[in-house]
């Protein structure tokens, strides 16, 4: 829930507020102002979303090469038993 809070959301409201903003209907454009989006915005809601989805998918990665690991170091220990 906090990865979609701080990752995606930020991506998500500068490009759909900068894609709504582009419609020509006169009742959105009350709502929501014309606007394009800059580099410094891009960049930073891009650099949030790269952080949290490495900060969400590290602990994955770090538990599946824990099991593999230990799949090897049992492999390996059969190995050694048999020479």
């Amino acid at each position: 829930m906090l990865w979609l809070l701080l990752g995606i959301a930020p991506v998500g409201l500068d490009g759909f507020s900068q894609l709504f903003s582009q419609f020509n209907w006169d009742w959105l454009s009350a709502i929501v102002p014309y606007r394009e989006s800059t580099p410094f915005l891009r960049a930073l809601t891009g650099s949030l979303f790269g952080f949290f989805t490495a900060w969400f998918a590290y602990p994955n990665i770090e538990e599946s090469m824990n099991e593999t690991r230990q799949y090897y170091i049992k492999k390996s220990a059969v190995i050694e038993a048999g020479k």
